[in-house]
């Protein structure tokens, strides 16, 4: 039996995404509030609106990859009554956190939000992680906010100590893309909608998924394009990261990733191939 999409505590469509990060959760946002009736933060920012600020889910990831039932706790504590005081139809999160952990604290709740699987190619993704310092297993920043290959229920990653740190942010791009296809196994359709950054620019994709996930709206095709045109990812790249990019072999590299997952997942591989290659 699916659960119930909006049940007793939360009296709202909520509506988060599953995604790796550097793929456009900042103006996934900032779409969604141009409807009237949503309120959407990205990162516990509510971007233009002047709207209380949550508590954001980094500051207790580390936590829940050892301990996830802690997920339960700062969803009553922190979500269940800050939700239900906005107004409006709908709550959306575009925190690239949320898909690593929480989701499955908001079932454990017997609530089912919907799902926005947002998709970039992987090389894109991997590069905004690798020149911003957030690298898994190897950077504090990676730690608070990725997973590592030793996480549990990740994509396996054998002798991950061994590679660099953009074949770890490459493998993390990845790894999130499994995810995405894990929960499509079990989840009715109706419950999410795959969209990658290029296609939200088109305001047809996007109002196909306003229209899929069974969200209300009016003719904002003119506010689309305005925020469609402005740059959103201001997140500070750090100089000598970006000059070791130049360094960096991305095709062999990526490859030997690539061959180290599909030992245990080839069928992602075929994937990645197909809708990125």
């Amino acid at each position: 039996m699916p659960l119930p999409i909006i049940a007793k505590g939360i009296m709202k469509s909520l509506i988060f995404t599953v995604t790796a990060g550097h793929t456009g959760t900042e103006y996934l946002a900032k779409l969604f509030n141009l409807i009237d009736g949503v309120a959407a933060y990205h990162e516990g920012k509510a971007n233009c609106q002047a709207l209380a600020t949550p508590l954001g889910y980094n500051t207790i990831f580390p936590a829940i990859k050892l301990r996830p039932s802690m997920g339960i706790d700062f969803i009553k504590s922190s979500r269940e009554a800050f939700i239900n005081s906005l107004s409006g139809h709908t709550y959306v999160e575009t925190d690239h956190i949320i898909g690593k952990g929480f989701i499955e604290a908001w079932w454990q709740l017997k609530i089912a939000p919907k799902l926005v699987f947002l998709k970039r190619d992987p090389r894109s993704i991997a590069k905004g992680f690798f020149t911003t310092g957030v690298w898994p297993c190897y950077s504090p920043a990676g730690f608070s906010s990725t997973y590592g290959p030793d996480d549990p229920g990740v994509l396996p990653l054998p002798r991950w100590q061994r590679l660099t740190p953009y074949q770890l942010c490459y493998w993390y791009a990845l790894a999130m893309e499994y995810r995405q296809l894990k929960y499509k196994l079990f989840l009715s359709p109706e419950i999410y909608y795959e969209i990658s950054l290029n296609q939200l620019t088109e305001y047809a994709r996007f109002t196909a998924m306003l229209d899929h996930l069974n969200v209300p709206y009016s003719d904002i095709r003119n506010e689309h394009a305005e925020v469609s045109a402005t740059k959103h990812n201001c997140q500070q790249k750090i100089p000598s990261f970006r000059l070791m990019l130049e360094d960096i072999d991305f095709e062999a590299e990526e490859a030997e990733v690539r061959q180290l997952v599909s030992w245990y997942e080839p069928y992602l591989i075929n994937v990645i191939e197909n809708q990125y290659e």
